[in-house]
């Protein structure tokens, strides 16, 4: 049975997806099922078509479903997920490129935006109020080794909004950049005591920080849907590094079969999945696909996350959030430890 809200604020097409998942989760759709066709659910629920083709391509995209050309759509088999559904609670939150230089016409590399942030009037507002905030301070001081506390409660509840992340403030760190991330992530799970795998092929970025820390890098296969999780299966107390919601470079989305498969592993072999939710917010048709972390029931999820795409490369600002487990490790490593984004750039994060 589908009922739909029409004073409600979500849209019509999202209603009918968050209750076609639900009646998969709970098992009232069941693997191999057959789901009506796009004309006939639309009549029956007065819908236009375009509204259920759009939730059903959601749901294929996040791999609940899959589609067969000339037949229909059929339930997906992932009667083991037993993801945790308590509402969200959210924190309390207090009262541009680099020029071309070379001959070319076009430049193809990936790191390079066409929006350019310092053109927007309401980033400059912000730069000129964090500027004023920090001239009327009678005391200037050094933020916490993980950031601004503020911007951290402020981008957990934006990372709960946006990536259905299950975080408090104390679990977010913010770093000056994904390489920062990685430095911080290789001291907190030692090359001595931990493996670490990645999709290849991957982003060798990673690839060379964490070469740089002493890690031998163990290369997972991608398979046509993300990675090999039956390679993965026989690892234990491994660091393995996936980019779930974007493969980088091959641009595949992980669907949620292997997504529960890799997190009962996480479990199983004492291990950690390290999330870089690479591009998540830049989507053409669909909406964001949900993090790993966000369905990961038994915190074995190190997310990552940065502003290079949204904002600009050159600010370097990232952040990590860690598991509750490793809060307490990381405050015993980083006593001392200052915050590597600049207080200015912090203060126009709280107001932008």
């Amino acid at each position: 049975m589908i009922s739909f809200d029409k004073s409600s604020k979500l849209s019509l097409y999202t209603q009918l997806y968050e209750q076609l998942k639900q009646q998969i989760l709970s098992e009232q759709l069941i693997a191999g099922q057959r789901l009506p066709a796009t004309r006939q659910l639309a009549s029956q629920n007065h819908l236009s078509r375009n509204t259920v083709i759009s939730a059903y391509e959601q749901l294929v995209v996040e791999g609940y479903i899959k589609s067969v050309i000339g037949s229909g759509y059929y339930v997906e088999d992932v009667r083991s997920f037993k993801a945790d559904f308590q509402k969200i609670v959210y924190p309390d939150i207090p009262n541009a490129s680099k020029p071309v230089t070379s001959e070319y016409r076009y430049d193809f590399a990936y790191g390079d935006l066409d929006y350019n942030c310092y053109q927007s009037k309401a980033w400059r507002n912000c730069l000129i109020n964090a500027y004023d905030k920090c001239a009327a301070q009678s005391v200037i001081h050094y933020e916490p080794s993980k950031g601004n506390c503020e911007l951290r409660q402020i981008l957990a509840r934006h990372l709960a909004i946006s990536r259905g992340i299950k975080c408090q403030t104390e679990q977010i760190i913010l770093t000056s950049g994904h390489q920062q991330s990685l430095n911080i992530i290789a001291e907190l799970c030692s090359c001595k005591e931990w493996h670490f795998a990645m999709e290849d092929p991957g982003y060798n970025g990673t690839r060379k920080v964490m070469e740089r820390n002493g890690f031998g890098v163990i290369p997972i296969p991608l398979e046509h849907d993300g990675i090999s999780v039956s390679t993965v299966q026989p690892l234990h107390h491994t660091l393995l590094y996936v980019t779930p919601s974007h493969q980088f470079p091959m641009g595949s989305v992980l669907p949620i079969a292997k997504r529960i498969r890799l997190l009962q592993w996480a479990e199983s072999s004492g291990s950690y999945i390290v999330e870089d939710d690479y591009d998540s917010e830049l989507r053409y048709h669909n909406r964001p696909i949900p993090s790993l972390q966000s369905i990961d029931s038994n915190d074995r999820t190190i997310y990552l996350g940065t502003f290079s795409k949204s904002l600009s490369p050159d600010l370097r600002i990232a952040y990590i959030v860690l598991p509750q487990q490793l809060v307490q490790e990381y405050e015993t490593c980083y006593p001392h430890t200052n915050c590597t984004v600049p207080v200015i750039l912090q203060h126009i994060g709280r107001l932008h």
